[in-house]
């Protein structure tokens, strides 16, 4: 599976990516590099869980305006749920958005 992110105005300086439920990253990791036509990969099958957790985490707090993910292989049916947390917060408690 591959796709691309875009931050939109404002992205987070030294932001550190981990995923986890049996996926992993595949080559160099460009998520957030401005640039749609780059790709990051990873491998996951969905037989070993039916969750992959993506993380993105920086140090600075930032008000999210917009991301998205671009050129995804995904299969259809996919649902991506996107969720945030404040500095003080254990897990990521806020929905943001996602396809569902």
């Amino acid at each position: 599976m591959s796709g691309s992110s875009l931050f939109g105005y404002g992205a987070p300086a030294g932001v550190s990516y981990a995923i986890t439920g049996g996926a992993a990253f595949v080559g160099n990791i460009v998520l957030d590099n401005s640039a749609p036509s780059d790709f990051t990969r990873f491998t996951w099958s969905p037989t070993s869980t039916a969750v992959v957790t993506l993380q993105a985490l920086w140090s600075t707090p930032i008000v999210p305006r917009c991301g998205c993910f671009l050129g995804t292989t995904l299969p259809v049916g996919m649902v991506v749920t996107i969720k945030g947390k404040r500095s003080g917060d254990s897990n990521f408690p806020y929905l943001l958005g996602g396809n569902s």
